[in-house]
C-alpha cells in the first residue's frame, strides 16, 4: 500500500465500485495522499497535498464520480486554531483544486468527515 506508516485513513467507494483511500503518508513527510485500487494494485491519485501540521483527512465521492478531500492544518502546535481545507480532484491536470477559501476554526479532535 505505502512504504511508510499511514495515519488518519478514510475510505470511500466510487459509483463504479472503485475504492479510494485518503491518509497522512509518513513516507512523504505526512503529506495528504489519495490512492485507489485499480483491480490489481493501489495507485496514487493526483499530487500529494503538503502543509505544516496536517491532520484529520476525509474523502467523499459524489454520484457523478467527483472526488473531494478535506483536512485540517495548523502552524503552531500549541495553538488549537486550525484551518480546514476542501479540495476537488481535477482528472485533467491530475491535481487537487481548492474548493473554497480556507476556514479558520477552533478544533480539538483527530478526524474530519466530508459528505457530498
Amino acid at each position: 500500500f505505502t512504504p511508510g506508516e499511514a495515519e488518519n485513513l478514510d475510505m470511500a467507494i466510487a459509483p463504479n465500485g472503485t475504492p479510494y483511500v485518503v491518509f497522512l503518508n509518513a513516507a512523504l513527510a505526512n503529506a495528504i495522499s489519495v490512492m485507489k485500487y485499480n483491480g490489481t494494485a493501489w495507485e496514487y491519485v493526483g499530487d500529494t497535498v503538503s502543509g505544516d501540521q496536517m491532520s484529520g483527512a476525509g474523502i467523499s465521492i459524489g454520484i457523478d464520480g467527483n472526488i473531494y478531500i478535506a483536512y485540517t492544518d495548523y502552524v503552531d502546535i500549541g495553538d488549537q486554531n486550525r484551518t480546514i481545507y476542501v479540495k476537488k480532484y481535477n482528472p485533467i491536470s491530475n491535481t487537487w483544486d481548492n474548493m473554497n477559501y480556507p476556514m479558520d476554526f477552533s478544533y480539538r479532535g483527530s478526524g474530519i468527515t466530508i459528505r457530498v
